[in-house]
């Protein structure tokens, strides 16, 4: 799915991108008695995944010309538009082009993900796609997206544990008795998917991860670089099985560890080590453990955004599927609640050795800020050793607890 994301994009569409079912171009908003139209063409596009890009002008399809359009309150009228006339809500992510820094003209891009919530009512109607227009579906694919709708929500509550993860080959991971924390991520589209490029992912695989070094600067204060974007930005195949990255622990363990593979048709399976007796002051007991919780908030943020930014130009993987499981911390003591390298017997610990939770997730959310999406993993685990009120993401962002 293209979505432009520069102004060098939209003017290497000129003459070259087409309207399709997933992607329409706009040469102004519609005016306010026809502004409503522009919820019906997002609750359309819902159902396939698609962009709207209003400010291209169009010729019998194709894209012919940069049509600048106000970006003053653009973004937040359209987003209006789309809360009052659209059911269920939907989550789109809009975004301002510019040619320039400060100009009050451009272009305004809306993609809309492909909603696990589809079909989503308009008017009493539910629009689809059809080609470039848009059409009204029948009472019969109605049935069918409620349908799917509903397997969709089955399948997220019967999910258990962590399946689908897998190690790249030849890694065995045995930790013995050391001192390691371990965590498993896994993230997968609920149905099948065949990428358009397999086998050949170097590529999208490595513009993922800085397309996601680039977001998660705003979200995780610079002290706090996440080992990841190091760690996975060399990707090479494994086999006829997919892509692998990182550094995976053999035999003497790294502070922080981050590995990756990618199985075809299977998914994104993430794997973070992290050295729980690192750091600790000499003379801490020689069972001293530190949960070191915001690194485990940090290396998640930077994975989900991996992910995000690796699925979302996938219009059938505009929902994933995320399971998180985190072990091997029985008996660590907060990190915050034992300032960090101090060891203090009181400070609360760990009480299981064993933490899974899991979810679904909008890809464009994953992409676009994966903050809310961590709270949702992390917080059940975190609760439990911060102090009332601590928010682990917020301090992540900001080194300081409110």
């Amino acid at each position: 799915m293209w979505i432009p994301r520069t102004w060098a994009d939209l003017e290497r569409a000129i003459g070259v991108q087409i309207e399709s079912e997933r992607l329409d171009f706009k040469s102004a908003l519609p005016p306010n008695k026809k502004i409503r139209d522009l919820a019906k063409d997002a609750a359309a596009m819902s159902v396939g995944g698609g962009v709207l890009v209003i400010g291209i002008d169009e010729t019998d399809g194709v894209a012919s010309s940069i049509s600048p359009i106000e970006l003053g309150g653009a973004m937040e009228r359209v987003q209006q538009v789309l809360d009052a006339n659209v059911t269920p809500s939907l989550p789109v992510e809009i975004t301002p082009l510019r040619e320039s820094k400060g100009d009050a003209k451009g272009a305004l891009v809306i993609a809309v993900p492909a909603s696990w919530s589809a079909p989503h009512e308009y008017d009493g109607r539910f629009p689809a796609r059809s080609g470039a227009t848009t059409r009204y579906l029948n009472e019969r694919e109605i049935e069918a997206l409620y349908l799917r709708r509903w397997e969709l929500r089955q399948q997220n509550e019967a999910q258990v544990g962590i399946e689908g993860h897998r190690m790249p080959p030849g890694v065995r991971l045995d930790l013995g008795d050391a001192a390691i924390g371990l965590m498993r991520l896994h993230v997968r589209p609920p149905g099948s998917l065949h990428l358009p490029q397999e086998p050949h992912l170097r590529e999208p695989l490595h513009v993922a991860v800085e397309g996601a070094a680039s977001t998660t600067q705003r979200f995780i204060h610079k002290d706090f670089h996440p080992k990841s974007f190091d760690l996975l930005r060399s990707w090479e195949p494994a086999g006829t099985l997919g892509w692998r990255a990182g550094t995976f622990l053999q035999g003497s363990p790294l502070s922080v560890m981050v590995g990756s593979m990618y199985s075809y048709g299977a998914g994104l399976s993430f794997t973070v080590t992290i050295d729980l007796a690192a750091g600790l002051e000499p003379d801490a007991p020689a069972d001293a453990r530190c949960a070191h919780e915001h690194h485990w908030a940090i290396e998640t943020m930077a994975l989900l955004s991996i992910a995000g930014h690796f699925f979302a130009p996938l219009p059938e993987a505009g929902l994933l599927r995320v399971d998180l499981e985190l072990g091997g911390l029985l008996d660590a003591v907060s990190w915050q609640a034992s300032g960090g390298l101090v060891f203090d017997s009181g400070a609360p610990r760990v009480t299981e050795n064993l933490y899974r939770s899991g979810d679904l997730f909008e890809s464009l959310e994953l992409e676009k800020d994966p903050r809310a999406a961590t709270r949702r993993l992390l917080d059940s685990f975190m609760v439990a050793i911060l102090s009332d009120g601590s928010d682990i993401v917020g301090w992540v962002e900001t080194r300081s607890y409110h």
